[in-house]
């Protein structure tokens, strides 16, 4: 469990340090709407956490709003990320890191992300399927699902940047898991010294 909060709470600061490259552009929390705002999006939920079978199909339901005085038009992607250390802290895999292979990924499971186009203050919900193989490994299946804003008619061009803001989801796939565990090192503590076991 405290593993779990790790990744957790690391992915959300993650995300936020992606988020935070363009920040110009794009606002992850809400802001005060005022005029050329920018790119606004809120989320929700920012977590799911589901428990799944192989063969499954399931929807996830993420709703997004427009908190910003313009018109916007979002696009999803789907990105895995990686636990690290003993605190297990996340390491998105975008960017230079995109190459590197989770074994713990479910990206190929989800379908299509629809594109959502949202007037000022309207919030649309987009109904995303996952279809968790048969021959699916049991245990945990982590990633990010990520939406990016952009303002309506506008073409992308490298200076209009925007930073994105996504929902975690855990999902736990049902089957027998095997856990192994190793000790590093077993010392005690006496009068303020370690001690060292043989």
């Amino acid at each position: 469990m405290k593993l779990w909060r790790g990744v957790v709470t690391g992915v959300v600061l993650a995300v936020l340090t992606v988020q935070s490259l363009a920040m110009p552009a794009f606002a992850a929390t809400t802001p005060a709407p005022t005029a050329g705002a920018g790119q606004g999006l809120e989320i929700s939920p920012p977590l799911i956490q589901q428990n799944v079978d192989p063969g499954q199909t399931i929807t996830l339901n993420i709703r997004l709003r427009n908190v910003t005085t313009g018109e916007l038009v979002t696009t999803g992607s789907v990105d895995d990320f990686v636990a690290q250390g003993e605190e297990g802290q996340p390491k998105l895999l975008v960017g230079k890191n995109a190459d590197e292979v989770s074994p713990y990924t479910f990206k190929p499971w989800v379908g299509e992300i629809p594109s959502l186009d949202l007037v000022p203050q309207e919030a649309k919900t987009a109904a995303i399927t996952v279809a968790v193989p048969k021959d699916a490994s049991p245990g945990g299946h982590y990633g990010v699902i990520r939406f990016t804003a952009s303002p309506a008619g506008s073409a992308v061009t490298s200076v209009s940047l925007s930073a994105s803001i996504g929902t975690l989801v855990l999902l736990n796939v049902s089957g027998k898991v095997v856990t192994k565990a190793s000790i590093a090192e077993l010392y005690a503590m006496q009068d303020g010294k370690k001690g060292q076991f043989l």
